[in-house]
């Protein structure tokens, strides 16, 4: 849903669930305006929780900083040693 318009290509899917569960048209249209009238009148919280994401690889910022200084100096031991 965009602000308080459902999308067409929405609304159509939502007629058609009606359709598969014996729910007419009219009264599947009566469904969809009660609950934009009452997502109107009672917006969603602020705080409301989001739904669930696939998690994500997260490295720590600090062993991330860690791991590039240790390069760093590995690389330039190396040098002085090896050239």
């Amino acid at each position: 849903m965009l602000g308080s318009t459902l999308p067409w290509t929405q609304r159509q899917f939502l007629l058609h669930q009606a359709t598969r569960r014996n729910i007419g048209r009219f009264e599947a249209n009566l469904i969809i305006a009660a609950v934009q009238h009452h997502l109107a009148q009672n917006p969603p919280a602020a705080d409301a929780p989001k739904p669930a994401q696939a998690p994500r690889f997260h490295v720590p910022v600090g062993l991330l900083t860690f791991c590039i200084v240790q390069a760093a100096i590995a690389t330039i031991a190396w040098r002085l040693l090896f050239s």
